[in-house]
């Protein structure tokens, strides 16, 4: 992402401007916090990149979901996501903080556990076949933007 600062603020810094072109993410952010404070800028502004405003991507599933599955059924936790600019969605068991998928690949051991993809529709819904009692607890829908965002889905599983 790069920065812009307000018209009014730029004579002032055109000593770092070139410095902070080439600066990104932490590092800009870092830039920002011992350079610039010395020289009252009070903020900076995101231009948007070819890729659309990052602050437009986001979930369309609800933080803290919960899926309730029966023991030995299949369980589906929802991750829908509306991404406008590159990335990559992944899902992390919490207990543990066992990465289970990245993208399209599954990256468990346990075949269990398989990400389903709606391709253009932003279904990246978790699959566990056969769930267990140890199954049951959260599970992290990851967006791989910058800053990273998620949201959790609870899986409780019940024994009849």
């Amino acid at each position: 992402m790069k920065f812009y600062y307000p018209s009014e603020q730029t004579d002032s810094i055109q000593n770092n401007l070139s410095t902070c072109k080439k600066l990104s993410g932490d590092q800009l952010h870092d830039f920002y916090f011992t350079e610039l404070k010395l020289l009252n800028v009070s903020k900076i502004i995101p231009i948007k990149n070819h890729f659309g405003d990052p602050g437009q991507s986001h979930f369309t599933t609800k933080n803290n979901t919960r899926v309730i599955a029966q023991k030995g059924s299949l369980a589906v936790l929802p991750c829908v996501v509306k991404i406008s600019s590159p990335a990559t969605v992944s899902w992390i068991r919490r207990k543990d903080f066992q990465l289970l998928t990245v993208g399209l690949s599954t990256h468990s051991s346990d075949k269990r556990f398989l990400v389903e993809h709606a391709r253009h529709m932003g279904h990246w819904s978790l699959r566990i076949k056969s769930v267990r009692e140890s199954d049951r607890g959260l599970y992290e829908c990851q967006l791989s933007i910058y800053p990273t965002e998620s949201i959790f889905v609870e899986l409780k599983v019940v024994v009849i």
